[in-house]
């Protein structure tokens, strides 16, 4: 667990570092400008273009947009490198405050145990913990914001409470999150009245819960 922070804190300082580096515009000749802009929606994905490269694509009646998100980019200013920083602390703030409490409760998901870690994938915008593969929970950043997914590949009735614990960290670090459980009969052993009490609704192949910050 502590592991997971530590590399959070440090892809964080790199981009906050890289983050602090960008001018949104400079000059690279006597006559050329390089603008970088960035994607006000994602925060995460930012452009380069000249300033001859942008007099080109506006008399062709083109918008430089994010090619994920395709949302009008904006340049990179201050309010932007306030922006990421503040999504980056509170990524590293949710992170622990979903996993530090659940943190056993996931390793002793299937079987109780003194094993002190678990499989974990750590990218640059996301952590995922596998606690019962394929079994998972994701917390990552999109869309500007910090949010999770959970997958339950298999769920009984032995694991009801372990799951609200997981929703109440979930809730707790006020985070959009989904969760999703397999609906196959042999999967899920719980009977739809008793899904839909803890608050799933049935979909096409899995159970699925939305919590709102």
């Amino acid at each position: 667990m502590d592991d997971i922070v530590k590399e959070i804190e440090r892809v964080k300082a790199e981009e906050l570092e890289k983050a602090k580096s960008i001018e949104g515009k400079r000059k690279i000749s006597k006559a050329t400008y390089l603008i970088t802009f960035y994607c006000p929606k994602c925060l995460i994905r930012t452009y380069n273009y000249t300033n001859n490269e942008l007099r080109s694509k506006l008399k062709k009646g083109i918008t430089p947009k994010c090619s994920y998100c395709k949302v009008e980019l904006r340049m990179v200013d201050d309010e932007y490198k306030g922006r990421l920083a503040k999504v980056w602390e509170e990524y590293r703030t949710k992170v622990e405050m979903i996993l530090r409490p659940i943190w056993k409760v996931l390793r002793n998901w299937w079987l109780t145990t003194d094993v002190e870690t678990m499989p974990c994938e750590i990218h640059r915008y996301s952590v995922t913990v596998k606690f019962e593969a394929p079994s998972h929970l994701k917390i990552y950043i999109e869309d500007g914001e910090v949010r999770a997914y959970m997958y339950l590949h298999w769920f009984e009735y032995d694991k009801v409470e372990k799951f609200e614990r997981v929703v109440e960290a979930l809730k707790n670090a006020k985070v959009k999150a989904l969760i999703e459980v397999d609906s196959r009969p042999d999967h899920c052993t719980i009977p739809k009245e008793d899904m839909e009490k803890l608050g799933f609704k049935e979909g096409l192949f899995n159970w699925q819960l939305v919590i709102q910050p």
